[in-house]
């Protein structure tokens, strides 16, 4: 009578797969395992380029572009200056400081030109000091200054009215305010005037300063 089988796995078939691969990788011919360390270094590669490939990455910017919208706007006070009577031939020029204030949210530089002369005989022009010749000039800065000779030239007006030149400060430079509420937001401003050498009338003359702010 043949001998029953059960479930149960013999120890050599349970065990054979184990001892046959063992025998193979340990005994087998050198092609096998040649073939077996291609296989190795196949899956090395594999898993290598798939690890490069989780940490590939790619970037693009975004560029975002904005003009900010401002108030250019300033104020000069007093804007009156009073020289009253002066002789022929001297200079002249406000005593008290006149306020230059930048009232904006930008930074303002400044201009300034004669805009206008008038007077009831005839109106005097602007020039070196001769007869019925002026020369006008400003500054900005904290105080006046002790001599007009040593001012820079860039403070004289321009001859020519409604022709405009820098407003400058005590290095010569043109006067740039800060906006309001910012330190360098107000400067003080300064006039001389030197009377003609020689005059044909008699009569007051009233002489039109004006000032532009202007942002960049």
């Amino acid at each position: 009578m043949p001998e029953r089988r059960t479930g149960r796995v013999s120890g050599f078939e349970k065990g054979q797969g184990e001892v046959i691969g063992k025998k193979l990788f340990e005994g087998g011919s050198f092609m096998l395992r040649k073939k077996l360390l291609v296989m190795v270094a196949a899956m090395l590669v594999f898993a290598a380029g798939r690890a490069a490939a989780e940490i590939q990455s790619s970037t693009q910017n975004v560029t975002i572009t904005v003009t900010p919208v401002v108030t250019a706007n300033f104020t000069i006070s007093p804007d009156l200056i009073s020289l009253g009577n002066v002789d022929v031939g001297e200079s002249t020029g406000n005593v008290t400081a006149l306020t230059i204030a930048n009232q904006g949210n930008v930074d303002l530089k400044f201009e300034k030109t004669v805009w206008d002369i008038t007077s009831a005989g005839d109106p005097w022009t602007m020039g070196t000091p001769g007869n019925n010749v002026f020369r006008l000039s400003a500054v900005a800065q904290a105080s006046v200054p002790d001599n007009w000779d040593v001012v820079g030239s860039s403070a004289v007006f321009i001859t020519t009215k409604e022709e405009y030149n820098d407003l400058t400060d005590e290095s010569d430079d043109q006067l740039v305010l800060a906006p309001t509420g910012e330190s360098g937001a107000s400067e003080n401003l300064w006039f001389n005037l030197e009377m003609p050498t020689s005059v044909g009338h008699t009569q007051q003359q009233t002489i039109t300063v004006r000032i532009k702010g202007l942002s960049d």
